[in-house]
C-alpha cells in the first residue's frame, strides 16, 4: 500500500517478454522488452526500486482528490488545432492536433494517438503534461487527442454517447488520422477508460499502431465494477462522483438525446451510481443500436457486479 514512507516498485510481466526492434550493440541480437526497460529505466527494477510520494499527498485517495480540484491550468500549456471526424451513424468526433497544423503541416513525423479517461478530453492536466514532454524538444513528436463524443466541449449530432466497450468511434478516428498522415508511424497512449478502448486486443498484429502504452486500464470491467461497489469509498464516493460527471455530460447534450423518444432521460438523471447510469443509458443505447456484443457485455457486467 502506498504511504508517505514509500513503497517498492513491482514489475509484473511474462517470464519471457517479447523482443523489440532494438539490437544489442555487442551481439547485434534483438533485445527483450524486460531487458530494455531494466537498462533504460533502472529505477523501476531491482531492490532499490522505490516510489516516494509527495508527503502531503501520500495515498491514492488524497492524490485523486487533489487532482480533481487542482486543474493546473497555468502549466503544461498545449496549443491544439481541432478537426471534426464524421461517423457512419451521423455523429461526430473532435480530434485535437498538436502542434497545430498551421505550424506543422502533415508529414511523416511519428504521431502519438491519445485517448483520455471517462468524461475527460484534451484539456485534462494529465494529457497536457505528457504532451508537453513528447511534442517538444528533444522528442518532437506530433500528437492527436481523440475526444470521445460530447467531451472537451464538442457537440454531438446523433443521440449516442460512448462506452468502455465501444471501439467503432476510435476506428473511425484512426482511419481519418491514417488518411491524413499515411507515412507517419502511429503510437498510442490510453488513460483509464481510454486505455480500455485502445482495441489492441481486438486487432492483434493487425493494429495500425506501432507501439502503445496502456495506463491505468480497467481491463476487467466485471471485477472492476465489483471492486468499485465493494468498498465504502468506491460505493459512496467514487461511483457517485463518476455518475455525476456522466450526468453533467448528458445534460450538456440533452437537447440531442431527447430526439430519441425511446430514452427515458428523467430515469437516467436519477441514477446515483456509475452502475445505475450504465444500466439506464449505456445499455439502452446499445440495445437501440442493435450492437449485440455491447449488449451482452453490458448485461454481463450488470448481472455479475
Amino acid at each position: 500500500m502506498l504511504s508517505i514512507f514509500g513503497c517498492p516498485v513491482k514489475i509484473f510481466c511474462n517470464k519471457e517478454t517479447v523482443t523489440i526492434n532494438v539490437r544489442n550493440k555487442e551481439t547485434n541480437e534483438k533485445i527483450k522488452l524486460y531487458d530494455y526497460v531494466k537498462k533504460k529505466c533502472p529505477s523501476l527494477i531491482g531492490d532499490k526500486a522505490y516510489y516516494y510520494p509527495t508527503p502531503w499527498i501520500g495515498n491514492g485517495h488524497v492524490q485523486t482528490a487533489y487532482a480533481a480540484f487542482q486543474k493546473f491550468e497555468d502549466i503544461h500549456l498545449i496549443d491544439y488545432e481541432r478537426k471534426i471526424v464524421s461517423t457512419p451513424d451521423g455523429g461526430q468526433i473532435a480530434v485535437d492536433w498538436t502542434p497545430p497544423l498551421s505550424k506543422k503541416p502533415f508529414d511523416d513525423t511519428p504521431t502519438i494517438v491519445v485517448l483520455h479517461g471517462l468524461t475527460g478530453g484534451s484539456h485534462e492536466s494529465y494529457i497536457r503534461c505528457i504532451l508537453d514532454i513528447l511534442v517538444n524538444p528533444p522528442h518532437n513528436y506530433r500528437a492527436v487527442v481523440i475526444n470521445f463524443r460530447g467531451c472537451a466541449e464538442s457537440d454531438i449530432t446523433s443521440p449516442r454517447l460512448y462506452s468502455a466497450a465501444a471501439t467503432d468511434d476510435i476506428r473511425s478516428a484512426i482511419r481519418y488520422i491514417r488518411e491524413c498522415i499515411p507515412d507517419a508511424p502511429l503510437l498510442g497512449i490510453g488513460f483509464s477508460m481510454g486505455a480500455n478502448i485502445l482495441y489492441l486486443g481486438e486487432e492483434g498484429e493487425n493494429t495500425p499502431l506501432s507501439a502503445a502504452a496502456s495506463i491505468a486500464n480497467p481491463f476487467d470491467l466485471v471485477n472492476g465494477s465489483r471492486a468499485l461497489e465493494g468498498t465504502y469509498a468506491g460505493k459512496y464516493i467514487y461511483s457517485p462522483a463518476m455518475a455525476s460527471n456522466l450526468k453533467e455530460a448528458l445534460a450538456r447534450h440533452e437537447h440531442m438525446m431527447k430526439k430519441d423518444k425511446r430514452l427515458d432521460l428523467e430515469y437516467v438523471k436519477s441514477a446515483n451510481t456509475l452502475r445505475e447510469f450504465d444500466s439506464r443509458l449505456t445499455t439502452m443505447i446499445q440495445l437501440l443500436h442493435n450492437n449485440v456484443f455491447l449488449i451482452m457485455n453490458a448485461f454481463i457486467i450488470q448481472i455479475l457486479s
